[in-house]
């Protein structure tokens, strides 16, 4: 019998994490962008140390050691590269101007990466990893999962939510890669409700036509 354990999106302030990789959660971590209340959950330094650890780039202990540390800084650089980020999976949303400086941000920062080797001395396998000791690491951390989406970006099928007024991103993991909502519980099931309310009043002005 197929295992039926049902395993739990985790979500961060009331928004699922549905993107399936931390950089495209980290685009999403904005409800409603460019509107006039962007439910922005990343208010502040304190809100990314928590929601790194809910996305997974940090460890409980990691989180613990960054919390105590004032990343007012980092926060803002967070911020930008987010919104970097945004820009340059749309560039067809945005100016040429505008893409052109999202890629130049982007990557100066993925160059400005520093990691320690580690090499496993029972299996002699070779790890490079960003240790985290300062709120610097935090951002390093997170940068590295940028670098990770776009290295392996040609073999993930990323898209846009077909929602009303969403702009989120997700990784397509489907058998038939026709997934066309960030989370069918919600963009998903407004679009359906959406679909019927219009063919109950076609229906209406039909009959009454």
């Amino acid at each position: 019998m197929p295992d039926q354990t049902i395993i739990p999106v985790p979500s961060f302030r009331g928004l699922h994490l549905v993107a399936g990789h931390p950089a495209l959660d980290l685009v999403n971590s904005v409800k409603y962008r460019g509107q006039a209340d962007p439910q922005d959950r990343l208010v502040d330094y304190q809100a990314v140390v928590a929601w790194a650890r809910v996305a997974g780039i940090l460890d409980i202990a990691e989180e613990a050691v960054l919390a105590r540390l004032d990343g007012g800084e980092v926060w803002q650089k967070v911020l930008e590269l987010r919104e970097s980020l945004w820009a340059l999976l749309n560039r067809e949303q945005v100016s040429k101007a505008a893409g052109a400086k999202a890629q130049k941000a982007i990557e100066t920062a993925i160059s400005g990466l520093r990691y320690k080797a580690v090499i496993d001395s029972d299996t002699g396998v070779l790890r490079q990893v960003i240790a985290v000791n300062t709120a610097k690491d935090l951002l390093a951390r997170i940068v590295d999962s940028i670098a990770d989406l776009l290295t392996r970006r040609q073999d993930l099928l990323i898209k846009t939510c077909d929602g009303c007024d969403c702009d989120w991103l997700f990784v397509d993991r489907t058998k038939a890669r026709r997934r066309r909502w960030c989370d069918t519980k919600t963009c998903g099931n407004l679009a359906r409700v959406r679909a019927h309310r219009e063919k109950h009043q076609t229906t209406e002005q039909s009959h009454a036509g």
